[in-house]
């Protein structure tokens, strides 16, 4: 039976870009499980919804409905790349995952969190994410540190999801990779 894999990466990783290079993987989005947005602004792009609680009310039904997604994709064979902020680290303490799922946790060194910083802006984020993200990320590398069965990796420099892949030895196939995107509040 193929391995099942499952990555949690922090924001600003590499999770977009290296799904476009692998068609074994999948972008997958979590906002569209945390939380239900306002109809009005689903149209917008997937960074704009970052950080913004004047647009979003949490869901009642998470992390359940995010963890069935996961385990359902997973089921698919996919490498399952999905982002690693505080409801993402809840739903991974709450996730009961089989022991053939491989976990793997991606994020940053909190001394190149500038760079990071300035990835965010490029990409249209809003301030507002950018800081929460600054504030988050030293709260969830030393949270994580306590969780069991999994692999973390921390990047440093200019060192990305890729790189992190690459090392760990992950099978990763040539192509451009599947998203979740079209979740938007069904």
């Amino acid at each position: 039976m193929q391995q099942k894999i499952l990555v949690f990466a922090f924001p600003g990783t590499g999770k977009t870009f290296t799904t476009q290079k692998f068609k074994n993987t999948c972008d997958f989005e979590s906002l569209y499980y945390i939380f239900d947005y306002n109809k009005d602004v689903l149209h917008w792009h997937i960074d704009k919804h970052k950080g913004r609680d004047d647009i979003r009310t949490k869901s009642p039904n998470f992390p359940q409905n995010y963890i069935d997604a996961l385990k359902e994709e997973l089921e698919k064979g996919h490498i399952v790349i999905t982002p690693f902020m505080v409801n993402n680290l809840i739903a991974l303490e709450a996730a009961d995952f089989d022991s053939e799922t491989r976990i793997i946790v991606v994020t940053h060194d909190e001394n190149d969190y500038e760079t990071v910083a300035n990835r965010f802006r490029e990409r249209g984020n809003a301030e507002d994410f950018v800081e929460l993200c600054r504030e988050w990320l030293p709260k969830i590398n030393e949270r994580v540190k306590e969780i069991q069965n999994i692999e973390l990796i921390t990047l440093t420099g200019n060192k990305f999801l890729i790189d992190a892949l690459v090392n760990l030895e992950v099978p990763l196939i040539t192509g451009i990779g599947v998203d979740n995107y079209d979740k938007k509040n069904n």
